[in-house]
């Protein structure tokens, strides 16, 4: 069960990373003009939603998939970052409504 839920907490950040709006490296891991940031917590709400959900059909807390997904996030953190080395994809699924999660 535990490989399940880091698979979980990995497809969350990747697909929220892939869904969220394109925002200036420079700004660092979040938007800081207004409009972009509450888009950016927009998506965040609707992917974590998405996986929570999913993780808590085959019996895991919705507190213990957020954990899972700060531990891996937390795991990534530095000059290996595989989420920052992907910005350039940034939005790429938003354009893609057939891809949605609904």
């Amino acid at each position: 069960m535990e490989n399940i839920l880091r698979a979980y907490a990995v497809l969350f950040w990747f697909n929220f990373y892939l869904r969220c709006p394109d925002f200036p490296v420079a700004e660092g891991m979040f938007p800081m003009q207004p409009d972009v940031r509450g888009a950016y917590l927009q998506v965040h709400s609707k992917v974590f939603a998405h996986w929570a959900t999913a993780a808590n059909r085959i019996g895991i807390s919705t507190a213990r998939f957020r954990e899972a997904c700060v531990n891996v996030r937390a795991s990534w953190i530095g000059p290996g970052d595989l989420l920052r080395k992907c910005r350039s994809r940034a939005s790429v699924l938003a354009a893609c409504p057939q891809l949605d999660l609904d």
